[in-house]
Parts: C-alpha cells; sequence; structure tokens
C-alpha cells in the first residue's frame, strides 16, 4: 500500500466533502480521493440550495456542524424565505449562489480542516479481504487508475451520477457523469464483481444561456431579501458584495406545441434512455405529456454567479436536440433570442439499491464500505449531503467504537431521509418533501440548533466555538421562553396594544403571544413594570456610532438604488433593492471572512434565533404538545429492538412475501419493519408477537 488513512471518501461532491469533514473533524486521519479537485462541492444542476424540506436538511446539516449550510452563507447572491404565507412547518430558506464561489470556498474549507488529505485520481476498485469467520468481506481500502493503492478499514463511496454513466442531447451519447467529465466505468463494474445491485436512474439539466440575449422586460424579479441569519446556525449570515435577482417567465402554448410534436427527437421518448427520471423534477418533455392541459409551466430564470455570463433555466431540462432546444426557447416571452451556451442534457447512472445499507449507510455486502449521495438513489445537492455528513460520522464513530449518530424520525428530516431509504428503498431519484414528514411541526427550521446541537456536541463534530454559540443560545432560549411565562400584562398595558376587555384583568404574556402580540412589544412592557427583571439583558443593544446594526433608513455614499449600508465586517438586515451593490469591506469577494464576527453582532444573532424559535414555540404549545404525546405513545413499541439474529421466516402468520421483504430490508427495531414496503398491519400484529417470544426467550437463555 503506497499510503495508510483511518477513513478514504470517493469523490468530491456534496456528499463527499460533508463525509470526509465529518469524519475529520472526530479527529480520523481522512483522504478524499476525486477525480478532479477543481470539480471539488461542484454545482452541475441549477445553482441554488435549500427550499421546502430541501432548506430543512440544509439547516440540520449545519446543526451536525456540516459545512452546506455556511458555504451557502458565504457565497450566496439572492436569498429568500419561502411559503410565508403558510405555517412555519413549511416556511423554509432557498439560496441561490455563485456556482463557481461555492466550490472554490468548499475546497478551501476542506483544505484548512486538520486530517483531510485531498488526493486527485479515479478509484477503479473496492479493495476488500476475506472475514476469517466465514461473514462478508471488509474493506481494506481502494486502488486507482494509476496504480496507486491506499489502505484505509473504512470506504465511503459517493460516486454521485458517475458510475457507468451515459449523457444524451437527441440522439447523441457519450460515456460522461456530467458534461465535460469522464465516466466511472471501472468502478460500477468492480461494484458489481462484489455483488452490490444496482438499478439505472436517469436525471437531466436545463440549457444554459447568455444572459446578455434575453429581453428583462418581459420577465418578472425575483428580489433577495437581507437577512442576518440564513442557514448558519452558530454565526450571523454575512453580506455579499451584490445581490442578483432571479427572473420568472412561463412556457406557452407554441412551446408545448413544438415539444410535443419533436418529442419522439428525445432521448427519453425514443428509448435511449431506460432509467427511472425523478417524479418531482421531470423534464419538460415529461411535463408537456403528463399535464396535457397545462400550458404555462413556470420557468426560473437563475444567475450562474457574480463574474460569469450564464443563466440557467430552472425547470426547463430536458434531452432534445440542441436545434430543438434552440426552436423552443424561441416560443418563451423574454427567452425569443436566447443564445444557448450549454445545453440542456438527461444523464442515465448506476444507483445502488438503498435496501442493501444498513440504516446506518453500511453496506450489506462489504463490512466497512458506506454509501452516500445521489448514488443510493436520491436527487439534489440537499440530500446527497445529509446523507454524506451521516455515512462519515457513523464510519467514524465505527471505527471509534462508539454508538451511530442517533438520527431518528422523530428528530429529524435527515433521519426521516435515511429511514424512507434504508427501510422502503425507491425505484426513482428520491426527493425530500414536508408530506413524507409525519412530525413536521417539530422539525421545523427555525430550531435545528435546539434539536441537533446537543447531538453533534455529544458526539464531537462541532469546534469549540460552535458548542460555545450553541449553549449560549440555548440558555437564550430558555431564559427568554422564563420570562414570557413569568411576566403578567395588567388591562391598561393590554389596551395599549390595540386590545380591549370588558373589566379589569391580568393575562400571561405567552397568551396575548398566542393573540398575535409580538414578543418586543410585551418585552417593552415587562421591562418599564420592574427594573429589578432582568427583561432588558434578554434583547441586545443597538450598536451606537460606526458599528451600529445597519438598517433601511442607511444609505452609504455611492450606494445603488439606494441600497442600505453595511455595518461591521459585512453583516447586514434590510430589506433589498433591485440590482442593489454594496460598498463593504468584502466587496468584490466571495467567501466568508476567517475573522470572527463582532461580539455585538454575535449577539444579535443570538436574540433573533432565540426570539424566532420561542415565538413559534408559544402559538403553535398545544400543536406541539399533541404532537409529543403521539410519539411517546407509539414509541414503545416502535423502539423495539429486532436482534441481528431473527429469523422473519420463522414467523406464524406472515406470507411468504413478507418474510422476503422484512428479510431483505433487515429492520432493527419494530418501527422500521412497520414502514417497509409491502408490510401490513395484520403483519405488524403477528411480528410484535413473535418477537416479544423471541426476546424473552433469549433473555431466559442468557440467565440460565
Amino acid at each position: 500500500m503506497e499510503r495508510s488513512f483511518d477513513i478514504i471518501v470517493v469523490g468530491g461532491g456534496h456528499a463527499g466533502c460533508e463525509a470526509v469533514h465529518a469524519a475529520a473533524r472526530l479527529g480520523l486521519n481522512c483522504c478524499l480521493v476525486t477525480m478532479r479537485l477543481d470539480g471539488i462541492g461542484h454545482m452541475p444542476c441549477n445553482p441554488s440550495i435549500g427550499g421546502p424540506a430541501k432548506g430543512h436538511l440544509t439547516r440540520e446539516i449545519d446543526a451536525l456542524g456540516g459545512l452546506q449550510g455556511s458555504v451557502t452563507d458565504a457565497t450566496y447572491v439572492n436569498v429568500r424565505m419561502l411559503n410565508t404565507g403558510k405555517g412555519a412547518s413549511v416556511q423554509a430558506l432557498r439560496a441561490q449562489s455563485d456556482r463557481i464561489g461555492y466550490s472554490m470556498e468548499m475546497r478551501r474549507r476542506l483544505e484548512l480542516t486538520p486530517n483531510i488529505t485531498l488526493v486527485e485520481g479515479e478509484v477503479t476498485q473496492i479493495l476488500t479481504q476475506p472475514d476469517p469467520a466465514g461473514g462478508i468481506p471488509a474493506a481494506r481500502g481502494v486502488m486507482l487508475a494509476d496504480g496507486r493503492e491506499l489502505a484505509a478499514t473504512r470506504v465511503v463511496i459517493c460516486p454521485g451520477t458517475f458510475s457507468r454513466a451515459v449523457c444524451f442531447v437527441g440522439d447523441r451519447r457519450h460515456e460522461a457523469g456530467r458534461w465535460g467529465e469522464n465516466s466511472a466505468m471501472a468502478l460500477g463494474h468492480d461494484l458489481e464483481q462484489h455483488g452490490i445491485r444496482t438499478q439505472r436512474l436517469k436525471t437531466g439539466t436545463s440549457p444554459r444561456i447568455d444572459k446578455h440575449t434575453i429581453d428583462y422586460t418581459a420577465l418578472t424579479p425575483q428580489l433577495s431579501e437581507w437577512r442576518t441569519n440564513a442557514f448558519s446556525n452558530y454565526e450571523p449570515s454575512m453580506l455579499p458584495s451584490w445581490f442578483l435577482p432571479c427572473w420568472l417567465t412561463r412556457t406557452t402554448d407554441e412551446t408545448c406545441r413544438l415539444i410535443l410534436e419533436k418529442q419522439h427527437t428525445s432521448a427519453l421518448y425514443s428509448g435511449a434512455v431506460t432509467g427511472t427520471g425523478p417524479r418531482y423534477c421531470p423534464s419538460i418533455e415529461d411535463k408537456v405529456v403528463r399535464f396535457p392541459d397545462v400550458m404555462r409551466h413556470p420557468i426560473f430564470i437563475e444567475p450562474d454567479g457574480l463574474n460569469v455570463d450564464i443563466l440557467y433555466l430552472q425547470g426547463l431540462s430536458t434531452s432534445l436536440p440542441l436545434e430543438v432546444q434552440r426552436e423552443f426557447l424561441a416560443t418563451i416571452p423574454g427567452l425569443e433570442h436566447a443564445r444557448i451556451r450549454r445545453p440542456g442534457y438527461a444523464v442515465e447512472y448506476d444507483a445502488v439499491n438503498p435496501l442493501d445499507l444498513t440504516q446506518h449507510l453500511e453496506s450489506r455486502q462489504i463490512s466497512g464500505l458506506y454509501c452516500a449521495g445521489q448514488f443510493n438513489g436520491t436527487s439534489g445537492y440537499e440530500e446527497a449531503a445529509a446523507q454524506g455528513l451521516g455515512a462519515g460520522a457513523n464510519a467514524a464513530l465505527s471505527l471509534l467504537g462508539r454508538d451511530p449518530l442517533p438520527l431518528t424520525r422523530e428528530n429529524s428530516y435527515i433521519g426521516v431521509l435515511l429511514d424512507d431509504l434504508t427501510t422502503r428503498g425507491t425505484d426513482e431519484p428520491y426527493r425530500m418533501l414536508t408530506a413524507r414528514c409525519e412530525h413536521r411541526l417539530l422539525l421545523r427550521h427555525d430550531n435545528a440548533f435546539m434539536r441537533l446541537g446537543p447531538i453533534a456536541r455529544d458526539a464531537g463534530l462541532l469546534s469549540e466555538t460552535q458548542v460555545r454559540e450553541l449553549e449560549a443560545m440555548r440558555t437564550k432560549v430558555y431564559a427568554l421562553d422564563a420570562r414570557l411565562a413569568e411576566g403578567r400584562i395588567p388591562a391598561a398595558d393590554q389596551a395599549a396594544l390595540g386590545l380591549e376587555f370588558s373589566r379589569e384583568e391580568t393575562r400571561r404574556a405567552r397568551e396575548l403571544m398566542r393573540m398575535g402580540r409580538s414578543i418586543d412589544s410585551l418585552l417593552d412592557i415587562l421591562e418599564a413594570q420592574d427594573a429589578g427583571n432582568d427583561a432588558s439583558g434578554l434583547r441586545p443593544e443597538t450598536p451606537s456610532g460606526p458599528e451600529r446594526w445597519p438598517t433601511a433608513f442607511d444609505r452609504p455614499l455611492g450606494s445603488s438604488l439606494d441600497a442600505p449600508a453595511v455595518g461591521v465586517s459585512g453583516y447586514m438586515d434590510s430589506d433589498i433593492e433591485l440590482g442593489s451593490v454594496i460598498d463593504n469591506p468584502h466587496s468584490g469577494k466571495l467567501g466568508r471572512s476567517d475573522d470572527p464576527p463582532p461580539a455585538e453582532l454575535m449577539e444579535l444573532h443570538r436574540w433573533l434565533m432565540a426570539r424566532e424559535h420561542v415565538a413559534v414555540e408559544i402559538v403553535y404549545e398545544g400543536y406541539l404538545e399533541r404532537a409529543r404525546a403521539e410519539i411517546e405513545r407509539v414509541r414503545g413499541h416502535s423502539e423495539l429492538p429486532i436482534p441481528a439474529g431473527f429469523e422473519f421466516h420463522s414467523v406464524e402468520g406472515l406470507m411468504i412475501s413478507t418474510r422476503q421483504l422484512l428479510t431483505r430490508a433487515r429492520p432493527a427495531t419494530l418501527g422500521q419493519a412497520g414502514r417497509v414496503s409491502g408490510v401490513t398491519p395484520a403483519d405488524m400484529a403477528n411480528l410484535l408477537v413473535a418477537l416479544r417470544r423471541y426476546l424473552a426467550a433469549s433473555e431466559l437463555i442468557r440467565q440460565g
């Protein structure tokens, strides 16, 4: 062996970056092998992070010490909170990142992380060694195309869409994992030799166009918000040097007619593509065929970054020939004269059957081999990164002899993702949706740090600075909640808040919050009531002088379109005007400054995080109590463990097909068994009886 490591991660995409970072955080010697170092953290589809459910994943990744959230915050050019007209459980952030800046910042973070070695090369084989006891073989390293061998007892493979991948544009095809990058053919064949079952899946991208060739007057702008807190839990968001708008247009009757007419030339409909495509992100050909009554499909035009002239057409994924793509673009308002810089294309690739993985993403065919990312049958950067963090952390924890991360359906969207994949499987690219999460009111965007911060702290995934900030934010939350629980608002002050009562009465501050009054207005009254109560200590003072927090009324000299001023170190809070240019210390740069944020801004960040969290907890208090009680009610049976040696074929009353399903899925708990596709409530009753008998007999044997 040329060199030995504790853990080797194969692939430098979103899953691989999180995997190697998480393992390195736990103090292990890690190696990331990727075919191109300049492709680390690349965004081959649209350059955006977040959205419904996906934004929850990114926020959870950050709460667990991962990179995706903070790298997005350091490189975004447009950010918005979605679904603000709906309940708190489905509100989520979505950010447009600078495509090149995101990749560069991700690589910089990895290079600065201790215990990580980056290696450029193509992995062609997973090296294994037999088990002396006759069990499954164990991973011992990887071999590269140039003959180098790297040793490790834990290997995490994250090949994305590269395993035996083929790209299609019309009737043209070539072996590639994405545009201009070679496919990992040898690795795909090697995994097949090891008996790892795979399936063919398909994804695709939209055309990229020249931003100077479209008519902006025919488009609807989608402006950015200014936010003090975005995806990062443990530090405030930093102001980018520029904000860029997104734009909205729609297809027309002529667009749909033309696509239907040329449908047979698409690789998807000609039969060239055999893999299953994503249900929730279909190609434009699929949309036109599946929804024949819809003529005006939305097209979001997204900037590729600050210093490039390319726009991405989100919603126009296609594998139609280039000339047809030119024709149908000419029928869309604003895009009549658009020049294509890169055509849309489809990519078909190998994906592992996730039912062959344990709940911790370890292979059932090779001990010590973990799989993560799009290779596991998912779609999206966020799903990939979430799996990468889980696989990397669990691989490291297993090597250290510690328990895996306790991520479950009850405490995280990541837990829902892992559970769905490893118990139900998927035969199409899996996309995380809020509807998949039965406890979504408890798993909100605003409380990720409260739910998962302690788990990350106990596992060792947080830095010392992050641990201190976690404890400070939790202390702020508890203090604010206690003050509102103790505080009483007399009738006179209630009248000042716009409330009228037929008699004199005092109400709890929490009760008035549920009636729509803000935390700040209630604290104003509580502070005035009794100077001895340190309610004022809950809220930070607005910095004065040159380091005060910027507001919408500040205007720096030379700002464009009345852009607000910038406070300390490029941090901000305001509403943005179209095309705003901000004169700040980081102007023209991407990536977060390595200097820590000023203390005043950190204190304000804690206050804003605590205020948002407590407000939601109080308003939804009754519903949250009911949801937590329901979890406790079913927990007794759902967490009943199923021993590794339990024989499903011996359970009376189960159909043969059900026994086969459970044997293949190997659920670790009774709750997981119930979520295996095809298992009925009657099956669960029979399984519960058999499992109790088995556990009782095992206990008698142990005692005897």
